[in-house]
């Protein structure tokens, strides 16, 4: 193998790694903003959060239609 060929084939698999890092990253930082707007609506407006709760659970084909 030439070292263009090699050369290309680390590119290509640091590419792909770096690629899943930042999806992962991404993914954990929309996690903890998902856990922080929860923590937010479930202090400022908790009666209403229950009150969406409460439809998920009595309503789960909708739910999962709109999922």
């Amino acid at each position: 193998m030439n070292e263009s060929k090699i050369h290309h084939g680390i590119k290509y698999l640091s590419d792909i790694l770096l690629g899943i890092g930042e999806g992962a990253w991404k993914a954990v930082v929309d996690i903890f903003k998902g856990l922080i707007d929860l923590a937010i609506s479930l202090v400022t407006d908790s009666v209403n959060f229950f009150k969406g709760i409460m439809n998920v659970v009595t309503h789960p084909i909708d739910t999962a239609k709109y999922v």
